[in-house]
């Protein structure tokens, strides 16, 4: 009988397949959700090599081996996957030459089938291949995932227009990022136990943890598909939306009316979605103007606001307000955040801004 931790593997794969079914569904198929439904089956192999190795007698494993070994070879497209994946969702295309970064999946395959073919006898599993394959998936995965981490410094201006969509966007690409780089950890954590240090007692527990981290991460997908389905559809939509230039003049003008003169932005719980709903201005129509036209995402477009009115008011009223009192009448609730967007506009703190004004 399945033991309760393999049943929990079983059904991570199930729910993987339903997730690929989704993501590649008429309304949501798009680049973003065929490469994510593409490292999710990655995942779900692993997991059916776990519970093949985990479940099954030693005669059969020995006869098979050659199953979790293929499975476990996937993984190396994982790294290449992830990093696509963050590059589609802010829709940089892929290169003539990006398939090379597959490259070492497919030589592991080939060495493994002339390998099989020179001895039919020889057990991938059981010799020293499972260490030096295992130690170079880990490698490999941590490369792409430095490498992603690299392509979003490089590109965070187009990242903040992707999170400026939604809160629920941001949510979302950080949860899946969290969520690569958990299992990553845990496998590497097997691997320490099992093949460098060999402390076999500790090897079910380490396992465990990897069944219940991947179980824990395809219900929440599968969570979010069913609530908040528009998630995995929104590009379409904000592609397909175009706004004519008369109708585009009049979203700027209700939009700087509402800064200059409303001075909405003096509300510490102002989102995106609340600024919509108090303009009646659409929330893709919004968030496409202020990317477009004022070459900002919205948290960025806010601070500027607030930090020209907390300037103003440091150095016209000088010792009237305090700094803190500043801060809240300008929108602000933190105050690491008020220092941190004051110093990257005016190049100093509010405090050294307002001993200046003092003194003089």
């Amino acid at each position: 009988m399945l033991r309760v931790l393999e049943i929990a593997g079983v059904l991570a794969v199930f729910q993987t397949v339903l997730l690929m079914l989704f993501f590649n569904s008429a309304k949501n198929r798009n680049r973003s959700n065929v490469l994510l439904s593409l490292i999710l089956l990655v995942y779900s192999l692993q997991i059916c090599a776990i519970v093949f190795m985990s479940y099954f007698p030693d005669e059969i494993l020995v006869k098979y081996n050659l199953f979790p070994a293929v499975c476990n070879q996937f993984a190396f497209l994982f790294g290449p996957l992830l990093w696509l994946y963050s590059r589609s969702i802010i829709s940089i295309k892929p290169g003539r030459w990006e398939f090379l970064h597959f490259a070492p999946f497919f030589l592991m395959i080939l060495y493994m089938s002339v390998r099989i073919a020179v001895d039919p006898n020889f057990l991938f599993w059981y010799s020293p291949f499972k260490f030096y394959a295992s130690g170079l998936i880990l490698v490999h995965i941590l490369v792409y995932i430095l490498l992603t981490a690299l392509a979003i410094f490089r590109n965070i201006g187009l990242y903040r227009k992707y999170m400026d969509q939604s809160q629920d966007f941001k949510t979302l690409y950080c949860f899946l990022l969290a969520g690569f780089i958990a299992l990553w950890v845990l496998k590497f954590n097997t691997f320490l136990f099992m093949d460098i240090w060999r402390r076999y007692r500790l090897c079910p527990f380490t396992t465990s943890l990897y069944f219940i981290a991947g179980f824990l991460f395809f219900n929440i997908l599968v969570y979010l598909a069913l609530i908040k389905p528009e998630l995995f559809s929104w590009k379409k939509k904000y592609q397909n939306t175009n706004l004519p230039e008369d109708k585009k003049q009049r979203i700027i003008d209700e939009l700087i009316r509402q800064m200059e003169i409303e001075k909405i932005y003096s509300d510490c719980t102002l989102t995106l979605a609340l600024l919509a709903q108090k303009t009646g201005i659409p929330v893709l129509y919004l968030s496409r103007i202020i990317n477009e036209e004022f070459k900002m995402g919205f948290s960025e477009f806010i601070n500027s606001y607030r930090i020209k009115e907390a300037e103003c008011l440091l150095l016209n009223n000088r010792s009237e307000f305090t700094v803190q009192q500043i801060m809240y009448d300008v929108g602000f609730s933190s105050k690491s955040a008020f220092n941190t967007a004051f110093r990257k506009y005016c190049g100093c703190t509010p405090t050294e801004l307002k001993q200046k004004a003092v003194s003089f």
